[in-house]
C-alpha cells in the first residue's frame, strides 16, 4: 500500500483551505450560509485550521428532509440533506 508522509499538514493549510472555501462557494456566492461563513472569511479559515491541526474538529451535523418528486406523483418523495451554518 502507498503511503503519504507529511499529508494533514497539507490539507490544514491556510492556503488550501482557501481555495477550498473558493471551489465550494463558487456558483452559491448569494446563499446565507455562504454570506454568513465569507462574512468574517480569514477569521473563520483560521478557526478551522486550527481545530484540523489540533485534531479538535467535529462537523456539523447533516439535516434530512423529504421532498416531493415532481415527474413521480405527488406520493413519491425524496431525501435530501443540508448542513446547517450559524454564525457563533
Amino acid at each position: 500500500m502507498k503511503t503519504y508522509k507529511n499529508l494533514y499538514p497539507r490539507i490544514w493549510a491556510y492556503e488550501n483551505l482557501y481555495e477550498a472555501w473558493r471551489n465550494a462557494a463558487r456558483g452559491k456566492r448569494k446563499a446565507r450560509g455562504v454570506v454568513a461563513f465569507e462574512y468574517a472569511l480569514t477569521d473563520r479559515l483560521l478557526e478551522l485550521e486550527e481545530e484540523l491541526r489540533t485534531q479538535t474538529y467535529c462537523p456539523v451535523p447533516i439535516g434530512i428532509f423529504a421532498l416531493p418528486c415532481l415527474n413521480h406523483g405527488a406520493s413519491a418523495r425524496r431525501s435530501s440533506g443540508i448542513t446547517s451554518y450559524t454564525t457563533p
